[in-house]
């Protein structure tokens, strides 16, 4: 049996009692000491996500500067998981890339991502120009986000949206785009997914 994760060989022997002890989740022993679906309160609204940021940086470096979206697929089975506890959202949406960086970059990363893991979503959101998260230091902002004209109807009838990222940082980003569909859905439930969080 190999690493659901890391594809390494996993050497434990499987068994009625170890299948029990760790819920039928593959991980090899070192990524099952890092991984897992890990959930926190953002006031009203919850972040998941599977690891900590140190933890699967380089992965997260492949794919979003090297454009070696082949390590997307790592994150396949800790998707499944998720969507297989956490079943209840009726939309699924993504963090936009602003059209500079995506135009130097050639690439959308959380979309990639979610293709690969086959995690089907909606582009509702359009991003101005905003500076890296990891330019802006401690400074609190709100970043300029809209809803898409031809998606506000359909945010309207919404109970439960997922917002998915890369990494969770300070969280404005995630936040400003909850607040955007707020706007619009008053009582709407919002989650956030992420791959990372930094500490």
């Amino acid at each position: 049996m190999i690493c659901k994760y890391c594809s390494a060989n996993i050497q434990d022997k499987i068994s009625f009692k170890n299948l029990f002890i760790r819920n039928n989740i593959y991980f090899c022993k070192n990524c099952s000491e890092k991984l897992n679906i890990f959930t926190i309160k953002l006031d009203k609204y919850t972040l998941f996500y599977f690891s900590t940021y140190n933890n699967i940086k380089n992965d997260i470096y492949n794919i979003k500067y090297y454009k070696n979206v082949e390590y997307s697929k790592k994150f396949t089975y800790l998707f499944k998981l998720f969507k297989n506890k956490y079943n209840s959202f009726d939309l699924i949406t993504i963090v936009p890339s602003n059209i500079i960086r995506e135009s130097i970059r050639g690439f959308n990363q959380i979309e990639i991502i979610c293709n690969i893991c086959n995690i089907s979503y909606e582009k509702i959101f359009y991003a101005s120009y905003r500076p890296k998260q990891s330019q802006l230091l401690k400074q609190r902002t709100e970043h300029s986000f809209s809803i898409l004209d031809n998606k506000i109807e359909l945010v309207k009838n919404k109970k439960n949206i997922l917002i998915i990222d890369d990494i969770f940082t300070s969280g404005n980003t995630l936040i400003s785009l909850a607040k955007e569909l707020e706007k619009v859905n008053p009582n709407v439930n919002i989650s956030f997914l992420t791959l990372a969080k930094t500490i």
